[in-house]
């Protein structure tokens, strides 16, 4: 059974133009942050990683949390490439208990989802 993750991304997201097409870009995808400070900080502008969950119902709230227009994406929990341009999952701290997985990198293909 293929496992999924979620990610929303709110109306206002400086990002939300790529999301409409799939893709996920972090703030800064050279930054230097650590998944503790990207969790603690709240600093995504400099973070290598953008924030995904494995409860689509917390993606959802997060996309709808600053009006109509948010978007959902959907990707499985797969391996990263061994080759290639490069991304890669990595533990969250999750200090804000929201089930939460980082991806570190860019990534294509995001399945956009109905947000309604």
């Amino acid at each position: 059974m293929q496992r999924y993750v979620y990610r929303g991304v709110h109306a206002k997201h400086p990002m939300r133009a790529a999301a409409i097409n799939g893709t996920v870009v972090p703030g800064d995808p050279e930054g230097t942050l650590s998944p503790e400070e990207h969790n603690l900080l709240d600093e995504s502008t400099v973070s290598p990683f953008t924030s995904w969950t494995y409860s689509e119902t917390i993606a959802r709230r997060f996309a709808q949390s600053r009006g109509p227009g948010g978007i959902l994406l959907r990707l499985p929990i797969e391996q990263p490439p061994t080759s290639g341009p490069g991304w890669s999952w990595e533990e969250s701290p999750d200090y804000h208990n929201e089930k939460e997985i980082l991806l570190r990198g860019v990534r294509m293909g995001a399945e956009v989802m109905p947000n309604d």
